[in-house]
Formats: C-alpha cells, sequence, structure tokens
C-alpha cells in the first residue's frame, strides 16, 4: 500500500529484484495484510463447525460441542430428531435403489435357473439401525413386558435387544438349551417314579 505520491513509475514494479520505488518525502509504502491471529482462527473455526453441524443436522453434543447434563430420554429425542428425520429420508432412498438392484439380481438368477417364488422373496429386506443413545434397562424393560404380555414373539426380543449381534446364532443356542432342559426334565421324572 502507497500512501503519497511515487516519484517514478504508474505503479509497484512487477518484479521486485532489482527494482526500486521512488516515492516522495511525506509518502509511505507497507505491505497490508489480514492479521490473523489466535483468536479469529479460533472464533472462524468455532463457526465453521457449528455451521457443519447445522447442516448435517448433528446435535453438538455428539462431538462434545456442548456441555449438557441431566437429560431425559425424552431430550435426547428431540436432540436427535433433525438427525433421524434426514436418516429416514437417506433411508428411504437406500432402500428403494437396492429394491431395483435385487429385482435386477433377481433376473440374473432367473436367467441361470435360479427361481424365487414371491413369497420367499418378499422375505429378502434391509434393516437400519440408528446409533441413538438410549437407556439399555429401559429397552429390556419394554421388549420383557411386550413378551410377557405375548405380543412379541422371542425372534424379534432378540431384534431389537441391545446385546445381542446375531439372531439366528442366537435362537439355535436358545433351542439347544430347550431341548437339553427337556431331556433333563424327562430324567428328573423318571427318576421320581422308579
Amino acid at each position: 500500500m502507497i500512501k503519497g505520491q511515487q516519484l517514478t513509475g504508474d505503479k509497484l514494479p512487477t518484479s521486485i529484484i532489482g527494482a526500486g520505488l521512488v516515492l516522495d518525502s511525506d509518502s509511505e509504502f507497507a505491505f497490508v495484510q489480514n492479521q490473523f491471529d489466535h483468536q479469529a482462527f479460533e472464533t472462524l473455526y468455532k463457526h465453521l463447525m457449528t455451521s457443519l453441524l447445522d447442516v448435517s443436522s448433528t446435535p453438538g453434543i455428539v462431538l462434545g460441542k456442548t456441555d449438557i447434563s441431566n437429560l431425559s430420554e425424552v431430550s435426547i429425542k428431540l436432540l436427535f430428531s433433525l438427525s433421524n428425520l434426514k436418516a429416514m429420508i437417506s433411508e428411504k432412498y437406500i432402500k428403494d435403489s437396492m429394491k431395483m438392484r435385487y429385482n435386477k439380481v433377481r433376473r440374473l438368477l432367473e436367467l441361470q435357473g435360479i427361481v424365487f417364488n414371491d413369497d420367499e422373496w418378499n422375505t429378502l429386506d434391509i434393516v437400519f439401525q440408528y446409533a441413538m443413545p438410549q437407556s439399555e434397562k429401559d429397552i429390556i424393560d419394554n421388549l420383557s413386558k411386550l413378551r410377557e404380555m405375548s405380543a412379541i414373539s422371542v425372534e424379534s426380543v432378540l431384534g431389537h435387544s441391545p446385546y445381542t449381534t446375531d439372531i439366528n446364532s442366537e435362537l439355535e443356542r436358545l433351542s439347544g438349551e430347550r431341548v437339553n432342559n427337556d431331556t433333563s426334565n424327562d430324567d428328573d421324572n423318571k427318576t421320581v417314579t422308579n
């Protein structure tokens, strides 16, 4: 930046090496640059992070950007409501595109002679699990009450349980335990009658 009158030349030389500036006695020259200190960077960074969280519909508590305590489950659901809504929209698009892909796979299998009827094919589905913080005790209590009311199957209980990862192997283990319990009860009944 030049303050005052430049005596020779129209503007600053493009090649500084070997060139000079001839200025009037009251003139000043300085390279002006933005003073970007730590506080300015911190302010810009916080603004950028807030904008990214807003765009992605992610609550700030997920990344530890806000300090909260003593939240009820309803408050947590409210915090994650935008994230869940965005996830549901994405889930719909993914499911639609996967169904189109499954139909093409079905057609390719039919060309190879492997044919499925509609009932068998409709059992194919995609299930999405949202990683929202929940009280595992409340989930298990609700599942237990539903099972006591005979309103839910054992397979569904295992599917919604936070401790079960493989439903099929767990069902096999449970059926194995039932068979072992039945045989041990039969042995106990035989010894009592003798």
